[in-house]
């Protein structure tokens, strides 16, 4: 598991190259990206969606470029907090104070 620095991060071209030499080095057969999500109701359709279609371009570029397999998690509206976000810490967090279950 590795986390990336957003999610325009696979448009970042010298970042990519590490991430695709170091997925190479570790002989990695499949990718599952999976980005923080926010309730992002009210804001134009393009940005409501936009960290499912980086997800969505991300694992489909590294699964063509490494032929490996890519796949897409969308996070669990059950992990979003009162804010309407979801990530992994703060779902790491909820769980470990009893408030959902991983």
């Amino acid at each position: 598991m590795c986390a990336i620095p957003g999610i325009n991060f696979g448009n970042n071209h010298d970042v990519r190259a590490d991430l695709e030499s170091w997925l190479q080095a570790a002989q990695c057969r499949q990718v599952v990206v999976a980005f923080d999500d926010q309730d992002k109701a009210g804001r134009p359709m393009r940005e409501q969606h936009e960290a499912l279609i980086w997800a969505r371009y991300l694992a489909a570029d590294l699964a063509r470029s490494l032929l490996i397999k890519g796949k897409v998690l969308v996070l669990p509206t059950a992990w979003r907090d009162e804010k309407g976000k979801a990530d992994w810490d703060g779902a790491l967090a909820a769980s470990v104070a009893g408030r959902i279950k991983l």
